[in-house]
């Protein structure tokens, strides 16, 4: 009897132990994933603001402005079934807009607006070049500001970003890191389980030993009460 509580106490530990670090570890994945997805937007959207301020010091205005004129990083979106690498075969420069580049297909991440709100870089299906947008869409943009004046507003896409193939690979490695913590966290609470369901049942075993011998005529048997 006392053997097979045991072996119910260690599966109850073990039980709980999986789902607490299961559910930990989704937390902690979606969490990381998000913060991730965060940071590489930021970091996207500062390089855009340095690159169309650039433009605007240069040229005076919007006029003649493109995406592909901009010296920077570009940041995408993943086209369907896209896991936001770069495709099999072709060239991943990022920093190329055409045939073959890593931004082959994708829609950019960032577009702008100017001063009046009217789009000169447009964005998704939602927003193309003319289109006249809302203060609360403004708002929720980032301003560009030249000079102490206000002269455009950064709009972001609100669907996560395409990461680059070493961005990929770094949430790659913090996956397998997490993964391995999981499995030693659950080995660890075995190990505690087992341990701890021998000291709940030792006594129960020793009980279960002095009744058999009671009931075997032994009538001095006596268990040590710790």
């Amino acid at each position: 009897m006392w053997r097979s509580l045991a072996r119910k106490f260690t599966i109850a530990f073990l039980t709980v132990a999986i789902i607490v670090v299961a559910v930990v570890a989704i937390l902690v994945r979606t969490s990381n994933a998000g913060e991730f997805d965060q940071l590489v937007i930021e970091r996207g959207r500062g390089e855009f603001n340095d690159a169309v301020v650039s433009y605007y010091q240069e040229h005076g205005s919007w006029a003649g402005i493109s995406v592909d004129q901009l010296n920077i990083r570009r940041q995408f979106i993943p086209a369907a079934g896209d896991n936001g690498g770069p495709q099999g075969g072709q060239n991943t420069n990022p920093n190329t807009g055409g045939p073959g580049s890593f931004g082959q297909g994708r829609p950019s991440l960032f577009g702008l607006a100017d001063a009046n709100g009217v789009v000169v870089i447009p964005l998704l299906s939602d927003y193309q070049v003319g289109d006249r947008t809302t203060s609360d869409v403004l708002a929720k943009g980032t301003p560009v500001e030249v000079n102490g004046q206000v002269v455009g507003t950064i709009l972001t896409a609100s669907r996560r970003p395409g990461l680059s193939p070493e961005e990929s690979a770094f949430l790659q490695r913090t996956d397998t890191a997490l993964l391995l913590a999981s499995a030693g966290a659950v080995l660890v609470a075995l190990v505690m389980g087992f341990l701890l369901t021998r000291t709940l049942t030792q006594p129960l075993a020793a009980l279960t030993a002095a009744t058999e011998r009671i009931s075997a005529g032994e009538l001095g048997s006596e268990v040590t009460v710790t």
